[in-house]
């Protein structure tokens, strides 16, 4: 199959022949019809049609094909553009589309992979040499983040102007590739750095700091805890198993905060010796001995809560 260089500029014979005939007609092996078809073109652009009449090989889409010629010989003309000119395969489609010519189905697709593989670095634009654009053309995500002054496939070939433009047939169109931006030394491309940044951006939430010494003696009163200390001691040391020693002033009891209260108070060793309120030396507790965690032990031979029905209205 006869493939098609979409990044070089076309003569106007090239293009009817490769974006409006069917491309089983340049597949016959060791045949020169694609450049014997492109001459026949040339010549009825000039107005000598009788090659195109009498082409066989064209088939039942001569007709067609001289219709596309007309068409295009006449919009060259309005445009003042030379029989000679060379433009961009985008361009083209442009011209033969807006005149309503029928663009093989095949050229189409072969365009849209050309341009697939074209953009695997990077954005396809294109710079007019002779022409500054008043509107700047920015894209996120590339390595620069300088503003080009570039047209996109999409605007070369849907734009509309005014009745009368030549706009964008008489530019002198180059070709650019804006490559991506390449991955950072981290491996975060683009998207995460920004998404890092507005992450950063955002007022983190305070871990709760924990508490001191000197915060539970401002919050429960320094003889309390000097009380409290002394007596965790003494009941480390007895046989009751109360609390156990993790080092230092740090204890362990298989108790919730009230029983463990509950078992000291009821000791007249101790009685006497705990200062403050049952609330105030439950928040005591906390600075020197690790609690259990989770619901409070029922005895065995303690009923178990049954529960209450409710009416069913």
């Amino acid at each position: 199959m006869l493939k098609f260089n979409w990044e070089t500029d076309w003569s106007a014979a090239q293009a009817i022949a490769r974006l409006c005939i069917d491309p089983a007609i340049y597949r016959k092996p060791g045949s020169h019809l694609a450049q014997r078809v492109e001459q026949v073109l040339g010549s009825a652009l000039d107005g000598a049609t009788a090659r195109l009449n009498e082409d066989q090989d064209l088939g039942e889409g001569r007709a067609e094909i001289k219709r596309a010629v007309g068409a295009v010989a006449a919009e060259m003309k309005r445009l003042q553009l030379q029989k000679d000119v060379q433009m961009l395969p985008v361009l083209w489609l442009r011209l033969l589309l807006g005149q309503g010519v029928a663009v093989q189905a095949t050229a189409i697709r072969r365009f849209g992979v050309w341009r697939l593989n074209a953009e695997r670095s990077g954005a396809v634009v294109y710079v007019d040499r002779d022409a500054e654009r008043t509107v700047s053309l920015q894209i996120k995500g590339l390595g620069s983040a300088e503003k080009i002054r570039a047209w996109t496939i999409e605007e070369l070939q849907w734009l509309k102007r005014s009745a009368d433009s030549s706009w964008p047939f008489h530019g002198q169109w180059e070709r650019r590739v804006l490559e991506r931006q390449i991955e950072s030394a981290g491996g975060l491309d683009a998207g995460v750095s920004a998404a890092d940044d507005r992450q950063q951006e955002l007022p983190k939430k305070r871990r709760r700091r924990k508490k001191t010494l000197a915060d539970f003696e401002k919050q429960c009163g320094r003889l309390v805890m000097k009380a409290l200390a002394e007596v965790l001691a003494d009941e480390s040391q007895s046989r009751r198993g109360l609390v156990a020693v993790e080092g230092g002033q740090r204890y362990s009891s298989e108790l919730s905060a009230d029983a463990l209260l509950d078992a000291l108070e009821d000791s007249p060793k101790f009685r006497s010796k705990l200062k403050g309120s049952r609330s105030t030396l439950r928040k005591a507790l906390g600075a020197y001995v690790q609690l259990k965690r989770g619901r409070p032990r029922v005895d065995d031979d303690e009923p178990l809560p049954q529960p209450v029905l409710k009416k069913q209205r």
